[in-house]
């Protein structure tokens, strides 16, 4: 007995020293201090499991020095991007963020709380996005409305409720698009003063002769004269307020507009002409949108304008719709007025073109801003014997 507890005793003593030695090595690679190497010497098999462990620790560090080498990159990329990066947890909580997105965010570590400050639009795409989806949505900040930011947000694989952000600073590329714009904007508007000025000139000239002529002479050119240029004078008035509404469009104002509601009203305006034989109807479903008020009912006003115009002299109908289509609000006005050349369609909303010769080619252009600056489109087509101009809008959220 005195021997076999002897022998184990001495069996313990060899195999536990080199155990000790491995756990405390163990220890000192968790703690991700550097391997050198393990002396177990002993019993084979111990060697063998010192063996395996140097192996084992060798390839740790490789990977970790890999993994540091990679994280260095990341970080130094990141570092250089102007766009704000940032990984969030389901809840909103901040777990990388970028130099550009640690400016941004201050001491906020909660993407709900920096959104409900940055524009509160936003934060339901981390919640989408949260759920599986991939969002991309340009957004103004509350501070800051002509700031225009483009925020997309996809769901990390394998990663269950975390997802990685990317806010880039629009304003730049949007302040100068809107300088082009207007650089544009005033090269029509001389094109379109220019125009109007020739025949003022030229029947003002054929005045003056009048009066070399004879004070007799005079009466029957001033009756032409007079309606010639009060008519010229009149299309001026239309292109200075159509390039005064292209231009204040800079200033917006967005709200959530009941649609129906707000064409309604719109269209009550024009109830006059259902006595020269236009039916003015309304139709279609409530449904919301974030605009702004005042540009919605102007752009609906232009429509209705255009429809009456080419429907003087004909019995007919506008129609105004609202209607949800998929993921879009479609406001839409349709007339029976004929329609207009298949190969015209394409430039209804260029701010100098216009298929009559009363209107000034700015009332479309109007439109199609004011569907843009609400973060939709325009469209137009030929549909059961009259044009029907469309605007969709993202719905409000």
């Amino acid at each position: 007995m005195v021997l076999a507890l002897t022998t184990a005793e001495r069996l313990g003593q060899r195999l536990g020293r080199p155990l000790r030695r491995l756990v405390g090595a163990a220890h000192r690679l968790e703690r991700g201090e550097p391997f050198s190497g393990l002396e177990t010497g002993g019993d084979e098999d111990v060697r063998a499991l010192g063996r395996a462990f140097e192996t084992m620790a060798h390839e740790v560090q490789r990977r970790e020095e890999e993994l540091r080498r990679e994280r260095d990159l990341l970080e130094r990329v990141l570092g250089t991007l102007s766009a704000a990066v940032v990984v969030a947890d389901g809840e909103g909580r901040v777990e990388l963020a970028n130099p550009a997105a640690r400016h941004l965010l201050g001491r906020d570590a909660m993407l709900e709380g920096f959104f409900r400050r940055f524009s509160a639009e936003a934060w339901p795409l981390i919640v989408r996005a949260a759920a599986g989806e991939t969002v991309e949505e340009t957004v103004h900040p509350t501070a800051s409305p002509e700031a225009l930011w483009r925020v997309t947000v996809l769901p990390l694989p394998r990663s269950a409720g975390r997802v990685l952000l990317v806010m880039e600073d629009l304003s730049e590329l949007a302040r100068a698009e809107r300088l082009s714009s207007f650089a544009e904007l005033a090269r029509i508007a001389a094109h379109e003063v220019k125009n109007p000025l020739t025949p003022i000139r030229l029947w003002a000239e054929e005045l003056r002769a009048a009066l070399a002529r004879g004070p007799d002479q005079v009466a029957a050119v001033a009756r032409v004269a007079a309606e010639q240029i009060l008519e010229r004078v009149e299309h001026l008035r239309e292109v200075a307020q159509g390039f005064s509404n292209l231009v204040a469009l800079e200033h917006w104002e967005p709200e959530i507009i009941p649609l129906l509601q707000l064409s309604r009203e719109v269209a009550a305006e024009y109830g006059v002409l259902q006595a020269r034989g236009v039916a003015v109807r309304v139709l279609g479903e409530e449904a919301a949108i974030v605009a702004d008020a005042q540009w919605i009912r102007r752009a609906l006003r232009h429509l209705l304008e255009n429809s009456a115009r080419v429907m003087a002299g004909r019995d007919g109908e506008i129609v105004v719709a609202v209607r949800r289509l998929q993921a879009q609000v479609v406001l839409s006005v349709r007339d029976t007025g004929g329609g207009v050349a298949s190969e015209l369609l394409g430039r209804l909303f260029e701010p100098h073109f216009s298929t009559t010769s009363e209107g000034s080619g700015l009332g479309l252009a109007v439109v199609q801003r004011v569907a843009a600056r609400a973060g939709g489109r325009v469209e137009a087509a030929n549909v059961d014997g009259g044009l029907e101009v469309r605007l969709l809008f993202p719905p409000s959220a």
